[in-house]
């Protein structure tokens, strides 16, 4: 498929949707409503970032931009829905993700260009990421000793792939922990389910999707569902965008 940046905002959007109405366990769904994120958050969520992503598709196609995460902080507000911020890791992988799919039109290296582009990613990417995390802890109890943390994690790390690594060594377990060893394995979980999508001849695109997860989720049982939604919306965008009339 030929991406233009009507076509990336559209695919983001379709991407942002059917994540979330798969039949995933430990996520919301069509079938269910975890508490405080509902359904209907995450689906108008998605729709109101694709002019975002559309005009970021549009600077990396016409080669005049070369940060990841210029409108991170735009999207997020952008998707705020019921008082919270309910896209927030998806919206993360999908800036790279996006990036990574205009430069590459190989789907078997483009995870590896996702990988790519955060090493070669400016400072101010840093600060970007940065920006966004205070957004989102802004109404976290925990959030002063959060971002005691960042800003002395921000002044050292040169790039987004540096930041991540100093960020999991500052919190060696939970969430963020896990979200980092992704990108040091290589991002194995958005892989996976990338090439699950991928090698399904049958059935439903809700049902390739929730077989990816499930599948990934097998192998991965402490990884946090969120971190596999996460990956899972970016992996749906990029076989959206490799798969002609969809």
């Amino acid at each position: 498929m030929q991406l233009t940046e009507e076509t990336v905002g559209l695919l983001v959007q379709r991407a942002l949707v059917l994540e979330p109405l798969a039949d995933k366990s430990g996520c919301t769904t069509r079938y269910e409503d975890l508490p405080g994120r509902p359904l209907e958050s995450f689906v108008t969520a998605g729709l109101n970032v694709g002019p975002i992503f559309s005009q970021f598709a549009a600077e990396w196609l016409q080669g005049r931009q070369r940060t990841l995460f210029h409108y991170f902080t735009q999207a997020l507000k952008t998707s705020k829905t019921g008082g919270k911020y309910v896209n927030f890791g998806l919206l993360e992988i999908l800036f790279p993700a996006v990036a990574a799919r205009i430069e590459c039109d190989n789907p078997d290296e483009v995870v590896a260009k996702v990988i790519e582009l955060m090493r070669q990613a400016p400072q101010s990417d840093v600060r970007e990421l940065v920006g966004a995390r205070k957004l989102a802890w802004s109404t976290s109890e925990k959030r002063e000793a959060k971002l005691k943390d960042l800003t002395r994690i921000v002044c050292a790390a040169p790039n987004p792939y540096a930041f991540y690594e100093a960020m999991g060594a500052a919190e060696p377990h939970g969430s963020a922990a896990q979200w980092v060893a992704n990108y040091q394995e290589g991002l194995p979980l958005l892989a996976r389910q990338f090439d699950s999508l991928r090698s399904q001849t049958t059935g439903s695109m809700l049902d390739k999707i929730k077989i990816a997860y499930e599948e990934v989720r097998k192998d991965y049982p402490d990884v946090r569902a969120g971190i596999l939604a996460d990956m899972s919306a970016a992996a749906i965008f990029l076989y959206l965008s490799y798969t002609k009339n969809v």
